[in-house]
């Protein structure tokens, strides 16, 4: 089963359009729509109603190659295709709003950086300001079989309320992926003490029986909200007719920034399902720095996904 209703792809008219429309054909409900958005940069300088002959020609070139795409896929509902210039980012943020897209699904532009995982303008822009959530991916070729969501627990400060919500949106977009696979979902945390790094770092790195104490008792504690957020993952899953989808809690001790990334890698990670949720600054506007540290710092597949109740920038 399957919980996205309509899905959106980004397609720019090259080898990767094929394989990545075809995983989202997987992940479409059988009731579902399924839309292919070719894209083509708007010239500089020019807008949308003073398109140059040979920009023509290429938009009638994608919508063919998009609609021979469509054309094969197994699906009996034939998928909308549509093709637009201007700015590639803005285009797909308001066509995911337009369409009340559930999931958007797109390739990732080459880095500037290329010794470094780091997405591209585009991608940048997407993980940040897109209405819904953002699947990047380096290779279409095959479904996710490893899919980790990355969840956070409730500090003292925190509302519970924005964070049960953001949780609840991580973990069923995440169990909507891996249950097409047939796969667990791994549930990855963070946890640290801060009275621990504070005494460190004052005292050369010696460790008195007190600092011990308090990083048993953090742990203790993370591992119990852990255990409480997989009980109610359960049931929220349960409601969204994702019963099958067995969950497997993972721990690790460090800065989400540096734990994160490396538990991703060991774990074996082809998917990483994040939240996006800025916990200073404008909301809405910037993805959270944590978050976007951690997506800049793996190389698998991301999907950026944003709280209940987010409304773009863009849109506004």
């Amino acid at each position: 089963m399957t919980l996205f209703r309509h899905v959106l792809v980004a397609c720019r008219g090259g080898a990767q359009d094929r394989p990545l429309a075809e995983l989202a054909c997987s992940l479409t409900a059988r009731d579902g729509t399924l839309s292919l958005l070719g894209l083509l940069e708007l010239p500089e300088g020019l807008d949308a109603g003073d398109l140059k002959a040979e920009t023509r020609a290429e938009r009638e070139r994608l919508e063919a190659s998009l609609a021979a795409v469509a054309a094969d896929l197994p699906t009996a509902n034939l998928p909308q295709v549509t093709v637009v210039v201007g700015r590639r980012y803005l285009e797909i943020v308001r066509a995911a709003h337009r369409l009340g897209a559930d999931l958007v699904m797109k390739s990732t532009d080459p880095s500037p950086r290329p010794a470094i995982p780091l997405f591209a303008s585009t991608d940048q822009h997407l993980l940040r300001k897109c209405p819904c959530p953002v699947w990047l991916l380096r290779d279409a070729s095959m479904p996710p079989a490893n899919v980790v969501a990355a969840v956070d627990l409730p500090d003292d400060g925190d509302d519970p309320t924005v964070l049960e919500g953001l949780n609840r949106e991580i973990l069923r977009t995440a169990a909507g992926i891996a249950a097409v696979g047939g796969q667990p979902l791994r549930l990855l945390h963070a946890w640290s003490d801060p009275l621990a790094a504070v005494v460190r770092q004052w005292a050369g790195g010696q460790v008195d029986a007190r600092v011990a104490s308090s990083t048993r008792t953090a742990e203790t504690q993370a591992q119990a909200k852990l255990h409480a957020l997989v009980a109610a993952a359960e049931r929220w899953l349960a409601e969204d007719g994702l019963p099958e989808v067995r969950l497997s809690p993972h721990l690790v001790a460090g800065s989400a920034r540096e734990a994160l990334p490396r538990a991703v890698e060991e774990l074996g990670a082809d998917l990483l399902v994040i939240g996006t949720l800025a916990r200073t600054g404008v909301a809405g506007v910037i993805i959270g720095n944590t978050a976007e540290d951690v997506v800049n710092a793996i190389d698998c597949a991301v999907v950026a996904v944003k709280p209940p109740g987010y409304v773009s920038p863009l849109l506004r």
